[in-house]
């Protein structure tokens, strides 16, 4: 639960420049220990029952890790001659440090009643965190007090208790997607808080959202909500609606209101930047014109931390990455590792999807975690997303979803034609299995 609870929060490491430590980390000692000790239960029997088979999710982060940590390190060694500290620090550990996580948190979310907790924990403290920095960000909008909420070097972009706005956006879209995934659901055992406190969750993400100023950021909680307003009914649709266009009326009367000079003109600057578009397709081009020099960089790559090293050598495109997951992948890890991306991901929506079809409690969890791995992919379009944290939760619920379920008795028959939307019921009447 603390492992959850700080996943939104990040500190910059002094020793090594460029490097963002994340608090979360720190739990992952505790909770490893549990499970080398022997303190955490294991895993129980899974179910045979084919509409439940657990899928491949685990398989493919193997694979893709394996892929990254000696075929992207060694084509990096042999293009630039050497490991960078920022490829073994931030992204060979950083993979290492996720990888652990899932498959921890996987030992460790044995049973309905600790999924829920944890889901519980996360939207718990999304409330808690993002309540401070929407608090912060509201004193500088009205009145101009600088803090720690707003971003270094910025005029008003929010980036919470994260360095980066653009991060802290994609954390809220997880957050929108699965809170409001709870709401529509009507589980009163999955999160124990009242619903008023809920709509305010959600509504202080979108606020929050808004003062991001990430364009990325933007697409995917777009993209998210539509996904959860498809799974929801019209009505539903239509309070989401009136959810977010109350944050969004929010943020504009704070902008009217504001003592600090040219704040709406400083929002508008950086919504239609072209001078940041401009660079990224830059990147875009020069990462693809590397990938083009042999055919062996097509299906391999040209190694992990290779472009930012070649990079630097131009004087248009020096000091600047890659932000696209995809396009970065295929660029590092050629054909091979993009396709290991794509396994993780499609093993990750079919766990949800084999949740959502169910009659079980665990719907509305899968349900939120499949809106927001939808939000997330056009998020990652703008942004190198997928070394976060919140992103790894998702996978990590995904599975714990579907095992949950198929660890217990998964003999009921999934809704006719898949469809989410069937009339609400008490949560003991569809539960997926016998009490955990």
């Amino acid at each position: 639960m603390a492992w959850v609870g700080a996943l939104s929060i990040q500190v910059p490491a002094v020793i090594i420049p460029g490097i963002r430590f994340a608090i979360s980390d720190v739990f992952l000692v505790p909770m490893t220990a549990l499970v080398l000790l022997g303190a955490a239960p294991r895993a129980r029997r899974r179910s045979k029952s084919p509409a439940l088979r657990t899928g491949n999710l685990s398989v493919a982060i193997v694979v893709f890790a394996f892929l990254f940590l000696t075929l992207g390190n060694a084509m990096e060694y042999q293009n630039v001659g050497k490991l960078t500290s920022w490829t073994v620090v931030n992204k060979d550990i950083g993979l290492i440090c996720l990888t652990v996580s899932y498959f921890v948190g996987l030992r460790l979310l044995d049973s309905r009643r600790r999924l829920y907790r944890i889901v519980e924990a996360f939207l718990v403290s999304g409330l808690v965190l993002n309540s401070f920095a929407v608090f912060g960000g509201a004193l500088y909008y009205a009145f101009g007090i600088g803090n720690e909420m707003i971003r270094v070097g910025s005029s008003l972009r929010l980036c919470g208790f994260m360095m980066n706005p653009s991060s802290y956006g994609g954390w809220l879209l997880c957050v929108v997607s699965l809170q409001a995934a709870v709401l529509i659901g009507q589980s009163a055992d999955i999160v124990r808080m009242s619903r008023k406190l809920q709509w305010m969750n959600l509504v202080l993400a979108v606020v929050a959202m808004v003062m991001t100023v990430s364009r990325s950021a933007y697409l995917g909680c777009l993209a998210a909500v539509f996904a959860v307003m498809f799974f929801g009914r019209a009505r539903h649709a239509l309070m989401l609606l009136t959810a977010g266009a109350c944050a969004v009326g929010f943020v504009i009367v704070l902008m009217l209101n504001s003592t600090a000079s040219g704040i709406i003109n400083d929002f508008r600057l950086h919504v239609y930047n072209d001078t940041t578009i401009d660079e990224r397709m830059t990147a875009n081009e020069v990462g693809l014109g590397m990938v083009a020099d042999s055919v062996a960089n097509i299906y391999i790559g040209i190694g992990v931390g290779t472009f930012l090293e070649r990079s630097g050598e131009r004087d248009d495109t020096k000091g600047i990455m890659i932000h696209n997951t995809f396009l970065w992948i295929l660029v590092e890890l050629g054909v091979v590792g993009l396709l290991a991306l794509l396994a993780i991901l499609g093993a990750a929506f079919r766990n949800c999807w084999r949740v959502a079809r169910r009659r079980g409690s665990e719907r509305p969890i899968a349900v939120g975690v499949c809106c927001a791995l939808i939000g997330s992919m056009f998020w990652f379009l703008g942004t190198e997303g997928l070394w976060h944290r919140h992103v790894w939760f998702l996978l990590l619920l995904s599975e714990a979803a579907v095992r949950t379920c198929a660890n217990l008795d998964g003999s009921r028959t999934p809704l006719r034609g898949g469809d989410w939307r069937g009339k609400r019921q008490v949560v003991a009447q569809f539960d997926c299995a016998a009490p955990s």
